[in-house]
């Protein structure tokens, strides 16, 4: 399971939508959307804050 695996499960978990969680985390939803999806990268700062606002610590991702 990956980042975007990692997230996207959370996201889920806490019953809010892409765009929603992209509203709080001042980030264009479709950029989100694609980093999803896999086909944009996350920068380390919007990984920071997207973990920030999901809860998500450093433990919660893959190793691998």
């Amino acid at each position: 399971m990956g980042i975007q695996n990692t997230v996207s499960s959370a996201i889920k978990k806490r019953g809010i939508t892409v765009a929603e969680l992209a509203r709080r985390v001042d980030m264009e939803p479709e950029l989100l959307r694609r980093s999803l999806a896999g086909t944009r990268k996350l920068t380390g700062i919007e990984l920071v804050n997207l973990c920030h606002e999901l809860d998500l610590e450093i433990e919660d991702f893959p190793t691998e």
